[in-house]
């Protein structure tokens, strides 16, 4: 699969809804106060972004690397 964005979105308020909707079984959209928690309970999970920085790490040296040790 083509990803054609320019960036990598994890969750967005359409998204949760969607999520809310699928296990409930039935159409719900979050409050203004039910997507601040979530966005809160995710951004305040340091363990989580640790994670998701050694992540992006990963990936750039993957990129990195080979350009970097390939003949000159």
């Amino acid at each position: 699969m083509e990803n054609t964005h320019n960036t990598i979105e994890v969750l967005n308020r359409e998204t949760l809804n969607e999520i809310i909707k699928a296990r409930l079984r039935m159409k719900v959209s979050a409050t203004d106060e039910q997507w601040q928690q979530v966005v809160d309970s995710i951004h305040n999970d340091d363990e989580t972004w640790d994670y998701i920085n050694s992540t992006v790490d990963r990936a750039v040296n993957e990129l990195i690397d080979p350009l970097v040790n390939s003949p000159k």
